[in-house]
Order: structure tokens, then C-alpha cells, then sequence
């Protein structure tokens, strides 16, 4: 793309405008405004209270090729590399998921219930670390551990416990493969695959482009393979009366319900997120 001149406020509306036949309009300003405050410390307000803030032809080209990556689908968090949940700053690549709102909410749901001290805590299927390292920030006294599959989510979550200064222990496995070794714990916790490979075609192409594709899909014919084999664990890993919570997909509500019941949970609580779906599920250990 070819700018006008080398003023932020100019270049912010051309690059808005190159976006456009890509992306809506308030999508392409909010990921301008991420791009300049990451690249050049120069907030939505901060660029409105300097209007004659002037760039150099390098600052020009990282926003150029920025631009370029985004018109290609390229996720705006894997171009600045980072994200915010909740209170943490995270680090995140093409070797993790990007975290949703809806899993802000889950960590919200949990904390309100988890209150006890000394817990000991494991997310299955960590990723970027976000759900174990959120936990341990809103419960410091627990125990929190961290497991996923994938060696190179795991360099990501480790140096996210770093970056944030938290202390959760991450270690690799494959649940279908292998026993968790680890001592019986209050709470297990998951967001694991659950979008359908048939659910491919409302997917968006920066999700189906970028994003892992182990971390996002199952099969169509055995849509809750991953909460079969999480539960299948938890049999040995979960204390009695222990708690198990997970991110489900919308359309497996009524699923999982029976899927918990079946594996004797009690008090299965099936709970909507904001915008009214089924999108997290809770029991308790018998």
C-alpha cells in the first residue's frame, strides 16, 4: 500500500481504509488502534491528543507489513504477539490458540466458586498456559498445573508464568496415550478441541488459516472425544467430591449433561455464556 504522507493520524485512516474490503469497518480501526499502541506506545487517545505525530520510514514499514498480514488473515494477536486475559499480558503464537472471552468467563465462573485455600488445580489441554496461569493469579495459595500435548504450547505457556511471575508447573502427555502422573487433585479443569469439522464453514478464515488445527477440531462422528478421555482421567486424578469444569461447544449442551451423568457426577450445572449459550459445564465427583 502506498501512504500519503508520514503523519500517524493520516497513516491510522489509510490503513483503515485498506482494511475495509476485508474486514468491517470498527474491526479494522480496533486492530489499527492495537497495531499502533503495540508499535509505537501511541494509544487511541494518546494519537488523538497528538495529531502531528510523525513516523519513521522503518516505524512505516512494520506498519505497512502489518497491514499486509492482516489483509491476509493473519491474526492481529500472532502479529503483535501478545493478548490480554483478564489481568495477564500473554504471549501468543501460531502454536496456540487465541483466548476468548468465553474463557475469561469459565476463569470468572471458577473463581467465584474455588475459594477454599491450598486447592490443587489441573488444566488439561493448557495451551498459551492462559486458563492454569489466570487461576493461580486469582488463587495464589493454590497448587496450579498445567498439561497439553503439544511441546512448543508448552515454551509458550512456560514463559507466560515467567513474563507474569506465577508459579504453575507445566508438563507434556497425551491423555489417550498415557496416565496422568500426578497426586489426586480438587479441581480439573479443560477447554479442549470441540469445534466439528462439519462447523468448518462458519469459521472465519483467521481461525481456519492460523490458528492449530489440533487444538480446535474433532470429528464429526465422536464430537466429545476429548471430554471422554479427560473424564477417563479424572477417575484416578479427581479427589472425591472433587470438581471438574469445562468449555464446551453450544450445540453439545444436552450432551455433555448426559456424558457427566453417565461417568456419575452429581450436581451437573450446565451454564450459558454472554451471549446466552450453552457454553460451560461443571460436576461434582461422587
Amino acid at each position: 500500500m502506498k501512504f500519503k504522507n508520514n503523519l500517524l493520524k493520516q497513516l491510522v485512516s489509510d490503513c483503515i481504509a485498506e482494511l475495509m474490503p476485508t474486514y468491517k469497518k470498527e474491526e479494522a480501526a480496533q486492530m489499527v488502534f492495537w497495531l499502533t499502541e503495540d508499535f509505537f506506545g501511541m494509544t487511541k487517545s494518546a494519537l488523538l491528543l497528538n495529531p502531528e505525530r510523525r513516523l519513521s520510514e522503518s516505524e512505516m514499514l512494520s506498519l505497512h507489513f502489518a497491514v499486509k498480514s492482516l489483509k491476509s488473515h493473519v491474526p492481529v494477536q500472532y502479529i503483535i504477539g501478545k493478548v490480554e486475559f483478564l489481568n495477564l499480558s500473554l504471549q501468543v503464537t501460531p502454536a496456540v490458540l487465541i483466548p476468548r472471552p468465553e474463557t475469561e468467563q469459565l476463569v470468572d465462573w471458577i473463581l467465584q466458586i474455588e475459594t477454599a485455600q491450598g486447592l490443587k488445580i489441573l488444566d488439561i489441554g493448557t495451551g498459551s498456559g492462559c486458563i492454569a496461569l489466570a487461576i493461580k493469579q486469582g488463587l495464589p495459595n493454590a497448587s496450579v498445573w498445567g498439561y497439553d500435548q503439544s511441546s512448543d504450547a508448552l515454551v509458550v505457556a512456560l514463559q507466560n508464568a515467567k513474563s507474569n511471575g506465577l508459579d504453575v508447573h507445566f508438563f507434556k502427555g497425551d491423555i489417550f496415550q498415557e496416565k496422568i502422573e500426578l497426586d489426586p487433585v480438587d479441581v480439573v479443569i479443560s477447554n479442549p478441541p470441540y469445534v466439528m469439522q462439519s462447523e468448518k464453514s462458519v469459521m472465519q478464515p483467521n481461525v481456519l488459516e492460523y490458528e492449530p488445527y489440533t487444538a480446535l477440531f474433532v470429528p464429526d462422528e465422536t464430537p466429545l472425544l476429548y471430554y471422554e478421555g479427560i473424564l477417563k482421567q479424572a477417575q484416578l486424578l479427581l479427589k472425591p467430591e472433587g470438581r471438574i469444569y469445562f468449555e464446551i461447544n453450544e450445540a453439545m449442551g444436552t450432551e455433555m449433561v448426559a456424558l457427566l451423568n453417565t461417568w456419575d457426577y452429581k450436581a451437573v450445572h450446565l451454564k450459558h455464556d454472554l451471549n446466552g449459550k450453552p457454553r460451560f459445564i461443571s460436576g461434582i465427583k461422587q
